[in-house]
């Protein structure tokens, strides 16, 4: 289309079509692949469960307490990217960080209202650990 006249008897009859590919003045313009820019776009999404426990109790001359809590947390995150480099121009990945639960305890004993002893504790259990789950160049 655009290497030949238009025969319109208007004085913008001859109008650039812009259909891709190539359909320029400049034809060389639809064969440009030159790709430039970076950037990430992305979001996740989080769940945490929380736990706490406490109890007390008497035996004739002996008292005690104990309390726990803990918790588990997991994030799936997703993100899209530019690549640089290379044939591909975009990065897809999705990744879950796996689940962890971490824990806190302490325990307490009393004999006639006298410390007989104390317990405290505290850690982190991976249950299941990181994952990519998708990861695709395009």
């Amino acid at each position: 289309e655009t290497n030949s006249s238009s025969s319109s008897r208007y004085a913008q009859g001859q109008i650039e079509s812009f259909d891709w590919p190539g359909d320029y003045l400049d034809q060389g313009r639809g064969d440009d692949q030159q790709w430039s820019g970076t950037g990430v776009v992305g979001g996740a999404l989080g769940i945490k469960v929380i736990a706490r426990i406490s109890a007390e109790g008497k035996i004739v001359a002996i008292e005690g307490t104990f309390s726990a809590s803990g918790e588990a947390a997991s994030k799936l995150e997703a993100n899209l990217g530019t690549l640089s480099e290379g044939a591909d121009k975009l990065k897809a990945e999705v990744k879950w960080n796996g689940v962890k639960v971490n824990y806190k305890f302490q325990a307490q004993a009393k004999l006639f209202g006298f410390s007989a002893g104390a317990k405290h504790s505290q850690g982190e259990i991976p249950v299941f650990g990181p994952e990519t789950i998708y990861e695709s160049t395009f």
